[in-house]
C-alpha cells in the first residue's frame, strides 16, 4: 500500500482556490473539520459584493495521476469517465461537487455528488475550466430558483 503524500491535499486545495477565485462573485470558506462536514469548502455566491444566501459545497480529491482511475473518454469533449469513489453525505441541503486535481498536470475535473431535488446523478467527470465554473454557478442558481419556486405558495 502506498502512503499518500501529505502535501497533495494542500495542493488540491490551492488549485481549487485558484479556479474559484477567478470569479469575483464567489466567497470561499474552508471547512475546519471537513471529514465531519462531508465537504472541504463552502462557496457562497454573491451579487454586488453582498451574499445572496446561495451556497454550494466542494469535496476535494488529489491524485498523482488519472491513469489508475481512467475508464474511458466520453463522446463529448471535455468529459472523461473515472472510477473514483468518494464519501457522499446524505443530509447536505445544498448542491455538492467533487473537484479532482491531478498532480501530474494540475488539471481539474468535477462532478456533481448530490443535488437535492434532482433525481439524476452524474457519473462523468467534466474538465474544470472557467466556462465550467460559470456553468456550475448557473446550475446552483437554477437549483435555488427551483427550490424557492416550489416553496412559494400559489
Amino acid at each position: 500500500m502506498t502512503k499518500k503524500l501529505w502535501y497533495l491535499d494542500t495542493r488540491a486545495e490551492y488549485l481549487a482556490i485558484i479556479h474559484l477565485s477567478r470569479r469575483d462573485d464567489l466567497v470561499i470558506t474552508k471547512q475546519p473539520y471537513a471529514e465531519e462536514h462531508g465537504f472541504d469548502m463552502l462557496v457562497s455566491i454573491c451579487q454586488n459584493q453582498k451574499p445572496t444566501g446561495r451556497v454550494f459545497g466542494i469535496q476535494l480529491k488529489a491524485v498523482m495521476s488519472l491513469k489508475p482511475f481512467f475508464e474511458k473518454a466520453s463522446s463529448r469533449a471535455n468529459e472523461i469517465q473515472l472510477n473514483l469513489t468518494t464519501f457522499k453525505p446524505k443530509d447536505i441541503p445544498f448542491p455538492l461537487y467533487l473537484f479532482v486535481f491531478t498532480m501530474e498536470t494540475d488539471a481539474g475535473y468535477y462532478q456533481r455528488i448530490n443535488q437535492p431535488l434532482c433525481q439524476t446523478e452524474d457519473t462523468i467527470f467534466k474538465t474544470l475550466t472557467r466556462e465550467a465554473l460559470d456553468n456550475i454557478v448557473k446550475e446552483v442558481n437554477l437549483w435555488y430558483d427551483t427550490v424557492f419556486a416550489r416553496a412559494t405558495p400559489k
